[in-house]
This record gives C-alpha cells, structure tokens and sequence, in this order.
C-alpha cells in the first residue's frame, strides 16, 4: 500500500482524495479493492439514496420550500452561513410541519444566533438559543436588535410608499442563554428553564396585542443544533432521547476529532490540520510513527532548545487574564504564573448546565453511541480511536478542481503547518494556553518554509489562557513577556532544525492527506449510522440522516433527523 501511495501522481492523489466522485481508472493494483471498498460503504453526501436512508423529509418538498435570506439577515454573514442556515431552516419547517404547534425550538450550540434569527424573525417560529461561549452571547443579543432594525426600515418604506401610517420599533426580546449542554443534565430541570421562556415570549406576545389560538398550555420542544462541535452534538443525542416533551430533533455534527472517546483527558490545544508524525491508524504509516515516542508527543529527535530558556513569563496583561480564567484561589505570580490546565479545578467559572452531578467520562458515550456498534467495536480492533476520529475532519472536496501546483503548495503548507504545532506543543504547553494561526492571504501560502514561519510566528499566531479556547485571542507579545526572544532564539532555529531532520518525510505528505480524505467519508459515515442506530435503539423514535448541504459549500453536510412518535 505504501508504495502504490508513494507511486501516485499529483493528479492521481487529487482523484484518490474525492473518490468516490471522480474516475480512478488506472490506479496501481494493490489500490483497487480500497477503491471499491469505499465506494460500496461510504455514505451519499450529494442526495438521498433510497436504499440506503430511510425516512428521508420529501426532498422535493425542501427545494419547493427553500427560502432567500434577504440583506437584514445576511449582513456579516459569509456566504458559507448564509447556505447552511437557508437549507437548515428550510429542513427544520419541513419536519417540524407534521406537528400543528412547537411553542419553542431550542438551538443548542447556537453561536451568534445566525439560525435562530432566522427562525425568528423570518418564519415566525419562538427559538430559545443556548451558547456556552458567553462573548458569543453577548454578539448574538447585539445582532438581534440590528436585524429587527433592518427588517423594521424595511417594513417602514414599504409603509411609507403605501401612504400608511409609520409605526414605531418595538424590539422582541431575544432568548440568547449562557449555557453549557452536559451528558448529566437533569432533563426536568432543562424542562423547567426552557418552560419559562416560553412563557416570557406568551407573555410579551400578550403585551404586544399579538394573541393568537396557540394554546399556551402545550409543551412540545424542538431542538436543532448546527455544527455541534465534539462531544456536544452526541450529548444533544442524549438529551434529545430523555426528554420527553422534545418531538423533532436535527443535529448536525462536527470536529469530530474532538470527541472524548477515552479516559485520558484531551488536550485542548490541538487545533492542527493533521499530527504529520502520529499516523497510527492509517495503513503503512508505520515509518512516520516512528518519529513518535509511544509516551510523548515530541518527535525523539532532540530539537536542542537554548539553555538559557525555561519557562515563559506572563505580561500584565496575561496574568490579568490568567487570574480571569482560573481560580483565584490558586495563587499565581504575576511574573511567572505558569500552572498547567490540567491542574486546573475552577468550577465557579464555569456556565450552570442543570447537570445531576453524573458526568463521567465513561458515561458520555460519545463513540460509539450504539448497542449495535459498542458490540461491533468490542469484536473488530479498530486501532487508534483517536486517529480514526481524526480522519472523520478530512475536507475531500478542498480537492475539486485544485490544479497540480496547488496540490503541491498545499502539502507543503500543511507539512510546514505539522511542524509548528509539534514546537508549540512543546513550548506553550507549560502556560496551559490555547492556541490557533489565523489564516494566511493566499500569496503568502505558496512561499518557501522562511516565509511561511515568519509569518506564522510575526504576524499570524494569537493566544488564549482560557482553559477551553473561548477567551480573549491575543498576540503572543501581548501574554508573554519575552515573547520576541523566545520566538527569535529559540522556536524559528528549532523549526530550522525540525525542517532539516524531517525534510525526506515531505514527500509522504501529499499521498496521506490524498488517502485521509478518500477515508472521511467511511469514518463520517460510520459516526453518523453509530448515532442513527443509537437513536432507533430507544424504540421512540423515527430516524434518518440526509445530506442537508451542498457537500462543496459545507464539508460536514450529513444531519440526524428524528420525530418522536
């Protein structure tokens, strides 16, 4: 196998990379029983297959449905959100339609509200939205006044050109909670909180002389959750299966790499394209594991860090921070204040979710999900769960239409990539910070490995001390102290050397992202029937899965739909 990859052309990795939409006629030999098996398990991610999803929302129905986002909604909103919330909005109407009324439709993981406006303002629905990341609360309450104060200039002209009277702004309250989806939840007390929202909007809707013959008195609940990231799209699942009064559920999921799928507590820092040097779980890659110790994430190269350098300093600014995000019990020197997350214990900081106490992480169930498929995984060894959850990321349609000298340029930028995320592990981790480089402008992808660290390093790299990611991004200058000697003297000449060391393995990088791509649909599929065999377990329920966005637009298109009955 590992030959037949490395043998490939440029061309032929592009083709590997979106199989099964693309003609692979030609390919080595010991790549072809690959080839069928993918295309004979991998789940449609275009439309509907009758013989493989049943249950389906009438497709037809949907397209016939689909609604246009006028400019109040769509302003700040890229053109990748606008599709997704047309198409999920235009979904959630169709299977919420078979019920007469849903007095409340609870989007959890809802962002900055982008659906849940929608819904609102748009097509009339009541939405409570729960985020756990309060900067996103705070964002979602804001943009509700200004879409009602577009849609209401718009009303006004059309008002004013009819010769009517102009009517004042009246603002609806908008439900934008601060809350955190757990796998303990006490489903009653979730019960109880959602009840009185929808009793607040009653109330104001009485208040505005807008009653209706909806009875107040009925309590069914939908809930949608777009993009749930990790492990909060399967404890929705679960939510979803022990609350009774919800009828109509759409999840759908996304970074799955970020499942908790062991004991061992995940670092929350990994945020890489891909680990270049940890893949275990793909077939013949037992040359690049090599790199890896079994016990540590650092390559057993000996990167030679100055002597000199041993821990980051905090600024000012950083401790402010730091004392911000961790306990103020736990005492921390403005100089150098360098407790490591995991030692963290800081529950008073933390969102209240309703949970029963009933946590553990052998309890989630986040993979597998199923009855069926804890049986299947307990008698095939499926290997590395962690690696096999990261190819379930793989984007295959970043593939369509790339010429070969882009293909190229994008190995080498995710190989240069893998090598700074091994270093920032190596140096960060200490300061138990989070860490992300922004994207790049597309001329500066192309550059040499000089270009590309410089401006990962100068220009692109933010950090953030909140112990789950949802802080204050800042510069690296800004949060420590001798960020500039630290970054000049010892990460650009460790890179150097990393780039020398591991510079024959380059060309393993192209093949890999070729093949992990070619496996996401397998793995994604797996997911998604592990969660659909879940949910048709409870014996409650009519469930199926529909490929809800275009596969281009939207990489992770594939949706959980269930009706109670």
């Amino acid at each position: 196998m590992k030959e037949a990859l490395l043998s490939l052309t440029t061309e032929q990795s592009r083709l590997l990379a979106i199989y099964p939409d693309s003609d692979c006629t030609g390919f080595p030999p010991a790549l072809t029983d690959f080839l069928d098996a993918i295309k004979k398990i991998a789940m449609p991610c275009r439309g509907p297959r009758d013989d493989v999803i049943a249950g389906t929302p009438d497709q037809e129905k949907i397209k016939e449905r689909l609604i246009t986002l006028e400019g109040a909604f769509t302003q700040g909103m890229k053109e990748k959100k606008q599709h997704e919330v047309a198409q999920l909005a235009t979904l959630i109407e169709t299977v919420n339609s078979d019920f007469e009324h849903i007095p409340a439709v609870v989007d959890v993981g809802a962002g900055k509200g982008w659906v849940g406006q929608v819904l609102t303002y748009k097509m009339g629905m009541d939405v409570i939205n729960l985020e756990g990341n309060p900067c996103h609360n705070d964002e979602a309450n804001d943009r509700c006044i200004e879409v009602q104060k577009r849609l209401h200039a718009q009303t006004q002209r059309r008002e004013r050109h009819a010769g009517n009277p102009v009517q004042e702004f009246v603002s609806k309250p908008a439900f934008n909670a601060h809350f955190f989806l757990d796998f303990g939840i006490d489903v009653n007390l979730f019960e109880s909180e959602i009840a009185s929202a929808v009793d607040k909007i009653a109330l104001w809707k009485e208040q505005q002389a807008q009653n209706t013959s909806q009875p107040r008195k009925e309590s069914t609940r939908s809930m949608i959750c777009l993009h749930g990231c990790g492990d909060l799209s399967a404890s929705v699942l679960h939510t979803f299966s022990r609350w009774d009064n919800c009828v109509t559920l759409v999840n759908v999921g996304c970074c799955y790499h970020k499942l908790s799928i062991s004991a061992l507590k995940k670092q929350k820092n990994d945020r890489s394209f891909v680990n270049l040097f940890n893949l275990a779980s793909l077939p013949s890659s037992q040359t690049t594991n090599s790199l890896y110790s079994h016990s540590s994430s650092t390559p057993q190269a000996t990167l030679s860090p100055s002597p000199s350098y041993s821990v980051a300093k905090l600024t000012p600014r950083g401790s402010e921070l730091f004392a911000k995000y961790y306990s103020s019990e736990k005492s921390h020197d403005a100089e150098s204040a360098t407790q490591p997350r995991a030692e963290v214990d800081d529950k008073s900081s933390q969102p209240s979710c309703g949970c029963s106490g009933n946590s553990d992480i052998h309890e989630r169930k986040v993979f597998p999900m199923s009855n069926l498929f804890q049986s299947l995984l307990a008698k095939y060894d499926l290997g590395n769960l962690d690696g096999l959850l990261q190819l379930a990321t793989k984007c295959a349609f970043g593939f369509s239409g790339i010429t070969d000298a882009g293909l190229t340029i994008k190995g080498d930028f995710l190989y240069y990539r893998g090598l700074l995320q091994l270093l920032l592990e190596k140096y960060l981790s200490p300061l138990g910070v989070t860490w992300y480089v922004r994207r790049m402008k597309s001329q500066n992808k192309g550059k040499d490995f000089e270009t590309y660290i410089k401006n990962a390093l100068d220009s692109n790299l933010r950090l953030d001390l909140h112990p789950e990611g949802m802080g204050d991004a800042c510069k690296p200058e800004e949060i420590i102290s001798d960020w500039f000697d630290l970054r000049d003297n010892v990460l650009k000449p460790a890179l150097r050397e990393m780039y020398s060391q591991f510079s024959e393995y380059q060309k393993f990088v192209t093949p890999f992202m070729a093949i992990e791509c070619a496996l996401s649909r397998i793995v994604e599929s797996l997911l998604n029937m592990d969660r659909y065999m879940f949910l048709k377990e409870q014996g409650n329920c009519d469930v199926a899965i529909v490929p809800v966005f275009d596969k281009e637009a939207s990489p992770r298109n594939l949706a959980i739909i269930a009706k109670k009955k």
